[in-house]
């Protein structure tokens, strides 16, 4: 929750005393602004029975003294140890409400002020001092409105952990709860500065708007307040406070030895994806050849010369660290880069093979690139990529998700899920918790074959299998006693999973892992009637296997060894008694035709196979034949041979692998 907690500057005790200097009085005529100090010094001989004190509040009031009035009259309730008579009460409800407003417009909490003021014309119609307050607001907002701001000195207006310093008391009162909440949001993401006051400063004129850069808490000018039109400004403010807010963010959180596109894009917000528009604006700007490519992003070693960046270079920026953090990587590593750089130059010079000195060398060859082309290239696939994506992520985050036809006793939600279940809300947050790990995982491996990644996605999460079997039974599904329900993912419908009942930590894991990549990768499913059908359930099941699940680590490739030999022993038992699939018909499948234990296990070998036989010579090829189910629905025999060699050719070397076939991760 939000509190406000707002200061004035030495001189400037009342907003009505600075609207009476800028533009003149602005009570009515007869009517005077009270005093609030008028009244608090001590009188010797003040009244001490309830009666007196009463009436001693009556002349406090009726000259305008409402604190000293609030005063008597609580004092007299002390006294009597009960509720005042009517009269009183009334006259205590009055002064606690114009007590408010006075007090609140002197700090600049309007909404407060106006509140107030209408709760006691409610009351009372007629009552002056509620009307001069009203009054004192609507010539604030003339001015606003008038000269885009208020005169110095400036306004202070506080949270928990932001301060700004303005001149907009109506602007920053709508903005303050949003970017509390904006904040938490950067601290989750980016880590550090959960304890330090981020302070914001408003300037009035251009030759003040001075954007400043350092330690977390230093002022940042970020908004001129130049004369305009209200409604412009604050369209321009409630934009440039949050960048704001994320430049003290990014300051705050990150090493100082970052290079400078490094700390621009994390301030342009490159640490999440960004909205559907950015795309759309960066393909054009790389349409017309304007967008900062890799070679001038990457000389910016500091950001002297890029406090207020060109869009260009804060568009390419913006989209280099997010290809970098979401695509290549993690935020880790990018954070990590200058250490990351140093290590591969002394490595470099123990060979002989040049210092690697060059910063910019530094990067490609943290990130395995050759060639600054080769950088340009995936930083155009990844906009055209989110060009098409992020509009349909946009539109299914807009809908309304809610459980189908079963009534779960707890809902999560996640940036990219949404999870119904029944069951302990820590199995629940596990899991929550893994899928958005799966998602990370598939986009930073497989986002360049075209697959698009969809927004929300909803998973069911069952306690018991009986809960299980009611939730297919609206969907045409009866599952009698004794059957075994299979997990699955429906794109109508979601991921649905058991979460407890029989099951081991390990397999609830790789479960929703499998099934979460069958959603990520729904699209695939396209290729039901054309083969390369396989693919759906051997990428499933790649992933879901190499999950850690006491860890929460996923490293693909590398197989819990339980399942690792199960799946090894089996294969090779197919192979020794000839049902190991042949290949060629094996890869013209249809999805329905995958339904025993033996497809599923050849699905998942051929996919380990073609990722990580002779140190993962076919992945490039694997990729292109996923690029080519993507594009085109078709992933039979010929297009499998056009980017992975012949048929009999795979299916020898298939077989010397899976004889051969070991666990790759140690006992856990």
């Amino acid at each position: 929750m939000v509190r406000r907690r707002f200061q004035l500057r030495p001189g400037l005790i009342l907003a009505v005393a600075l609207v009476a200097v800028a533009v003149g009085p602005i009570a009515p005529a007869g009517a005077q602004i009270p005093d609030p100090d008028a009244g608090d010094d001590e009188d010797p001989l003040a009244p001490e029975s309830p009666q007196e004190r009463i009436a001693d509040a009556r002349a406090h009031y009726a000259a305008g003294r409402f604190a000293a009035a609030l005063d008597q009259l609580r004092q007299a309730q002390d006294d009597l140890g009960t509720h005042l008579p009517g009269d009183a009460r009334r006259l205590l409800q009055l002064c606690t409400l114009l007590d408010t407003a006075q007090g609140a417009l002197g700090s600049f909490d309007l909404l407060e002020a106006e509140a107030a003021a209408r709760k006691a014309l409610a009351i009372e119609p007629d009552l002056d001092a509620a009307k001069v307050v009203l009054e004192a607001i609507e010539r604030i907002d003339e001015i606003l409105a008038e000269k885009g701001s208020l005169p110095d000195p400036a306004i202070t207006s506080r949270t928990d952990h932001i301060i700004i310093q303005h001149h907009q008391p109506r602007l920053v009162e709508r903005l303050l709860p949003l970017l509390e909440r904006e904040r938490a949001a950067l601290v989750a993401k980016l880590g550090g500065g959960a304890s330090t006051t981020w302070t914001i400063r408003i300037a009035r004129d251009r030759e003040a708007h001075v954007v400043r850069t350092g330690e977390l808490g230093e002022t940042n000018d970020v908004v001129a307040t130049a004369p305009t039109d209200l409604s412009t400004f604050q369209e321009v403010a409630a934009k440039e406070l949050p960048a704001a807010l994320r430049a003290a963010a990014v300051d705050a959180s990150i090493p100082k030895s970052l290079p400078g596109w490094a700390r621009l894009g994390l301030r342009e917000g490159g640490y999440a994806l960004a909205p559907a528009t950015v795309y759309a604006d960066a393909a054009s700007r790389l349409a017309g050849k304007t967008l900062a490519g890799a070679s001038e992003l990457l000389a910016l070693e500091t950001l002297d010369s890029a406090m207020t960046p060109a869009p260009d270079l804060a568009i390419g920026a913006r989209l280099l660290v997010e290809l970098l953090t979401h695509a290549k990587g993690d935020r880790e590593t990018l954070l990590e880069l200058p250490a990351r750089i140093r290590k591969l130059a002394r490595e470099r010079r123990k060979k002989g093979t040049g210092a690697g000195a060059d910063p910019a060398a530094g990067v490609l060859a943290v990130y395995g690139y050759g060639s600054v082309a080769g950088l340009d290239a995936d930083l155009a696939r990844w906009i055209a990529h989110r060009k098409l994506e992020a509009p349909r992520q946009e539109k299914q985050r807009r809908q309304p998700v809610a459980a189908r036809g079963w009534k779960p006793t707890l809902q999560l939600d996640s940036e990219s899920f949404t999870l119904f279940t029944t069951c302990d809300r820590p199995v629940a947050e596990n899991a929550l918790e893994l899928a958005e790990k799966v998602r990370a995982t598939f986009i930073r491996e497989f986002w360049d074959t075209g697959i698009l990644i969809p927004g929300r996605v909803t998973i069911y999460l069952f306690d018991k299998s009986t809960e299980f079997a009611a939730f297919l039974r609206p969907h045409g599904i009866v599952v009698k006693k004794g059957d075994y329900i299979t997990p699955h993912y429906n794109p109508a419908l979601g991921a649905a999973c058991m979460g407890r009942e029989g099951i081991s930590r390990d397999y609830l894991a790789q479960c929703v892992a499998h099934e979460v990549t069958h959603a990520l990768a729904w699209h695939l499913m396209k290729s039901a009637g054309k083969g390369g059908s396989w693919v759906v359930e051997g990428i499933a099941h790649y992933v879901g296997l190499s999950v850690h699940a006491r860890t929460g680590e996923i490293e693909l490739g590398e197989v819990h060894e339980t399942k690792l030999s199960r799946a090894a022993s089996f294969f090779r038992l197919m192979k020794r008694d000839g049902k190991m699939l042949p290949l060629a018909p094996f890869i013209d499948l249809r999805q329905w035709d995958m339904r025993t234990t033996r497809h599923h296990v050849q699905c998942f070998g051929l996919f380990h196979f073609l990722r990580h036989d002779d140190d993962g010579a076919r992945r490039a090829g694997l990729q292109a034949y996923l690029r080519a189910i993507t594009a085109t629905g078709d992933g039979r025999r010929p297009t499998f041979e056009e980017h992975l060699g012949d048929v009999s050719e795979v299916e020898r070397a298939l077989g010397s692998y899976a004889s051969g076939w070991k666990p790759t991760s140690k006992k856990r």
